[in-house]
């Protein structure tokens, strides 16, 4: 994921490199590639600290490349990976678009999905609720019997379900664009 950073950003005008810390309004220069050294605030989520970044990356790793588990749990595993690395949110900028293409990259790589469709273009019709699902991810446990880890289960499955059929809304829709009727 930092190599697709980096080689998004790569491709990037100067201009769009530069962002404004909205507490400061101190500008910085993104840097393809690097992990943030800052501390920023999404929205309502305040992810990881800088510091905390290779630490949280590394078990993210581990988290999301078993090998042993079955095609299906991979698949929904594209989907808790998703809403976990834009929790995680470790670079400065580009850490939305970076997400959607590495899970894009990581449905390919279980050959799910193509060139044809691409679940980015399904979370952009809906913007709203993508964004209102990952912040309802984002959420503590709700008691003992939400999850083990300090986020809510609940949140994050309810985030993979929309996901999962934001996906399948993706390939109905170019099934049917493909379609066509014979004589």
């Amino acid at each position: 994921m930092i190599w697709r950073h980096k080689h998004f950003c790569e491709r990037l005008p100067e201009e769009l490199l530069i962002v404004e810390l909205p507490t400061t309004k101190e500008k910085i220069k993104i840097v393809p590639g690097e992990l943030r050294k800052e501390h920023v605030k999404v929205s309502l989520h305040i992810p990881p600290p800088p510091e905390n970044l290779p630490a949280f990356l590394k078990r993210f790793a581990e988290g999301y490349s078993s090998t042993h588990l079955s095609k299906l749990s991979k698949i929904i595993g594209v989907a808790a990976s998703h809403h976990r690395l834009t929790w995680i949110h470790p670079f400065l900028d580009g850490n939305g678009r970076v997400t959607r293409m590495f899970s894009h990259a990581l449905l390919g790589e279980l050959d799910i999905g193509s060139e044809l469709w691409a679940v980015s273009r399904g979370l952009a019709r809906c913007v709203a609720y993508y964004k209102a699902n990952l912040q309802a991810a984002d959420e503590p446990r709700y008691g003992d019997l939400d999850g083990r880890g300090n986020l809510t289960m609940a949140g994050l499955v309810d985030f993979c379900k929309f996901f999962l059929t934001t996906c399948v809304d993706q390939v109905d829709f170019m099934a049917g664009f493909l379609e066509r009727e014979y004589c």
